[in-house]
């Protein structure tokens, strides 16, 4: 559970570069390495430190080209359960906020525990997508949403 005994030290997020793209790639192997170069470009790209060790990654876009939402958290397995990514977003958030944002969402399947973590966080559904078009038959996606 993110609330208990075992937090961990302070978190923090790190704004990655055109040349990390390597490091990136170790984490997030989805994401195309142009699309990678334009995300670092905007600050879209930032690593989650802790301790000096890059454990993770926290992506994000802007849905409706003014909601910050985050497209993919994604933590080494070590550092899940224990606060690390409480604070990574708790952080990304005082970042939205100090840039005027006023509402923050993201998205996860319905079938993951991460819909979970983001409602302890004070996140609430707020919509789902099917994606019904063979061969691309998936799961419902449930969006997130949350006043900042």
């Amino acid at each position: 559970d993110e609330d208990g005994p075992h937090f961990v030290s302070m978190v923090t997020l790190e704004r990655a570069g055109a040349q990390d793209f390597a490091l990136w790639q170790s984490f997030d192997p989805h994401l195309a390495e142009s699309e990678y170069r334009l995300k670092a470009e905007a600050g879209r790209c930032l690593f989650v430190y802790e301790a000096g060790q890059a454990v993770g990654v926290l992506r994000w876009q802007l849905f409706w080209d003014w909601i910050p939402f985050v497209t993919l958290l994604w933590l080494t397995g070590d550092r899940r359960g224990r606060g690390v990514g409480r604070q990574a977003m708790e952080q990304w958030e005082a970042q939205m906020r100090a840039g005027g944002h006023r509402l923050a969402m993201t998205s996860t399947m319905a079938e993951e525990d991460a819909q979970h973590f983001y409602h302890r966080l004070g996140y609430h559904d707020c919509g789902c997508l099917v994606k019904n078009c063979p061969p691309l038959v998936e799961n419902m996606e449930i969006f997130l949403i949350k006043a900042l």
